[in-house]
């Protein structure tokens, strides 16, 4: 607590008495008031979720919005390549977008199997899923797949798996912020379709993923900026884009 106080006063020297009032006041309703007050749903490309809080939506620093462009395309390329009865495997579920829209075009005996390594993450995407009624539909792993490029949150004891160890699959998705290139480089399965988010600012440039695809014998059918609307100036900066790739006959 005294720690914590003096790192205040340090603070506030340093950045004068309105920004610590104003600071301190978003980190304290972040972090005491907001988790107590009702969820609210918001949309996220035709996915409603009880991601948002009470008054979020006229408070400026709380970013939970409509978000009806998210994962653009990697939603797109579930859509357009994910049949009724493909298993499908995805690497990196974050809140479960992806794997509630997956789990809507595939029938009730195809399988969803799911890894995420954030313990933060992987509670919001059980959420979800529960918010749908869709808890017994996929098969959710809390574990890292290859190497931790990038975490949104801690890994709160996370498994770690080879690549190798991935199960046969029609589909794959890989959102794994960074590891695209080492997860590519060492799975033995090779599934119809891989739908992969490549994230060249950590690491896995997509024209090197679009490269290591061709050379396992993939043809690449589809590139598109991860995400439309206003994330999609970052998403061209950082060099994120989604590339759909179908195994050669």
């Amino acid at each position: 607590m005294f720690k914590q106080l003096e790192k205040a006063v340090e603070y506030g020297k340093r950045e004068g008495v309105y920004s610590l009032l104003r600071d301190g006041f978003v980190y304290y309703y972040d972090n005491s008031v907001a988790k107590h007050l009702p969820r609210r749903e918001v949309d996220y490309n035709g996915v409603s979720v009880p991601e948002a809080r009470l008054f979020d939506s006229i408070l400026p620093w709380r970013e939970v919005r409509h978000r009806p462009l998210y994962e653009t395309g990697i939603v797109r390329a579930i859509g357009n390549h994910v049949q009724k009865t493909d298993d499908v495997t995805i690497v990196g579920g974050g809140m479960g977008i992806t794997t509630i829209k997956c789990i809507q075009n595939v029938g009730q005996t195809s399988s969803v199997t799911v890894y995420e390594g954030s313990k933060a993450e992987l509670e919001k995407l059980r959420r979800n899923l529960r918010y749908h009624s869709l808890e017994q539909r996929a098969d959710i792993h809390h574990c890292i797949v290859g190497p931790t490029i990038k975490l949104r949150g801690e890994s709160n004891g996370a498994n770690h798996i080879s690549p190798k160890e991935l199960q046969r699959c029609d589909v794959l998705e890989l959102d794994v912020e960074g590891a695209e290139l080492e997860i590519l480089s060492e799975i033995d399965i090779r599934p119809r379709v891989i739908i992969v988010e490549t994230h060249g600012k950590y690491g896995s440039p997509t024209k090197e993923v679009s490269t290591l695809l061709d050379q396992m014998g993939y043809n690449v059918v589809n590139k598109e900026v991860a995400e439309q609307g206003h994330w999609k100036d970052n998403c061209i900066r950082d060099d994120v884009y989604v590339l759909t790739a179908v195994n050669r006959p």
